[in-house]
């Protein structure tokens, strides 16, 4: 491909509007979303998805009484010095239980009579003759009817994140297929003169390899959503027009960087030709402040900024809860239900809200200490491989060590 030096195709950029705060922005651009339409899945294809069907157990989980381990059932708490009798496991149930057992396996039934289950290890036996070593209260080692799941309880709610517990206790009561949401599509696409991705090499001692693709693409496919990356695209008006115009279906269209307000920027003055409508077009962020949202035939459009850091932090605070909101998720803005301790001063920021890479440390009383990244610019992406975690700062905010606040996100989220 080849690169051209800056030129626009327009004699001036458009002024933006005026930033609006962070919370704002967010609550516009979740209130224009509706999830998908949902699609119904085999169990073992619905890990990570949102349920979107409420599903009420119909059946006892277990469905009888029965043993929790290898062993015998006893009709009293095992204090019989002389024993227990061995019955044969046709034998019917005598008509008096006293010094009587019987072998049982692991969630096999017990009968009525049943006090307990004398694990296997915790016996000896002489013949026909059980000798437990030990006294169980009642009810050991017995697993009653329904004591999981009854009918009439609630085992997965519309929104509700499918991990693989759930998918257990879901199976468990006899669903092996799920109306889940749909994952959405989402189409990438970067420009900049400046920037060639590999393999490409730079051909100019001012180009740089272009490494936001990867970091968004990576980031959202973890959220569950099918990520298609467009080429880099040159700054230029046509090229970047022409793109727009022949996009493959989608659900939401990401742009990487063009997105603030000098000769270069075209992303968002292209597609406000073609029709966009922008709800807004900067955010009272640092970093990220030149982030827009618009509408193109009510599809959603998100506009991001170039530097790497920035573009990450704006893909947490807004491509990420678009993407949960189309794919059916009940919390959107989610984030990581910690609380760490701030071990360095932030100096307040009168109107914006400050996002900060921190590495985590175990604290003295349990607690995460955090402890900012010590630069702070929006192109050093060592800041977020290096880091175990965002957190944020409300504008006008002073914040002083051993101030608490949560994490927006976290690395390591296995």
């Amino acid at each position: 491909m080849v690169y051209y030096p800056i030129r626009s195709t327009m004699s001036s950029a458009p002024s933006s509007p005026p930033p609006i705060p962070l919370d704002e922005a967010r609550h516009l651009l979740l209130d224009r979303l509706v999830p998908l339409p949902p699609q119904t899945v085999l169990l073992a294809h619905a890990l990570g998805r949102a349920a979107a069907e409420r599903v009420v157990a119909t059946c006892l989980v277990p469905p009888v009484r029965n043993s929790a381990m290898d062993g015998y059932v006893l009709p009293n708490d095992g204090s019989r010095p002389d024993g227990y009798l061995l019955l044969e496991p046709d034998h019917p149930d005598p008509a008096r239980i006293d010094g009587r057992t019987r072998r049982v396996l692991t969630g096999q039934p017990v009968p009525d009579w049943a006090w307990c289950v004398a694990a296997e290890e915790h016996c000896r036996r002489r013949g026909q003759v059980v000798f437990p070593r030990g006294r169980w209260p009642a009810g050991h080692n017995i697993r009653e009817a329904g004591e999981d799941t009854r009918p009439g309880d609630v085992v997965a709610e519309v929104g509700t994140r499918l991990d693989a517990p759930l998918l257990a206790r879901l199976a468990s009561v006899g669903r092996h297929r799920l109306r889940v949401g749909r994952p959405p599509r989402v189409l990438v696409l970067s420009t900049g003169n400046e920037l060639v991705r590999p393999p490409t090499r730079p051909r100019a001692d001012w180009q740089r390899h272009e490494c936001n693709t990867h970091l968004l693409t990576a980031l959202l496919r973890q959220a569950g959503a099918r990520v298609d990356p467009l080429p880099h695209l040159p700054d230029r008006g046509e090229v970047v027009r022409r793109m727009l115009e022949r996009l493959p279906p989608w659900d939401l269209l990401i742009t990487i960087g063009g997105a603030s307000n000098s000769e270069a920027d075209l992303s968002r003055p292209t597609l406000r030709e073609l029709g966009v409508r922008f709800l807004f077009e900067r955010v009272h962020l640092k970093p990220g402040r030149p982030t827009a949202f618009g509408l193109w035939h009510d599809r959603p459009v998100l506009c991001l900024p170039g530097n790497p850091v920035a573009a990450f932090v704006t893909a947490v605070l807004f491509a990420l809860p678009a993407v949960r909101r189309l794919a059916g998720f009940a919390d959107p803005l989610a984030t990581p239900p910690w609380i760490v301790d701030v071990q360095s001063e932030v100096l307040p920021d009168r109107q914006r809200f400050q996002v900060l890479a921190v590495r985590l440390s175990p604290g003295p009383q349990g607690l995460p200490l955090a402890t900012p990244f010590p630069e702070s610019g929006s192109g050093i992406l060592r800041s977020l491989t290096t880091c175990d975690g965002l957190i944020g700062i409300p504008p006008d905010t002073h914040i002083q060590p051993g101030t608490r606040l949560p994490l927006l996100w976290v690395r390591h989220q296995g």
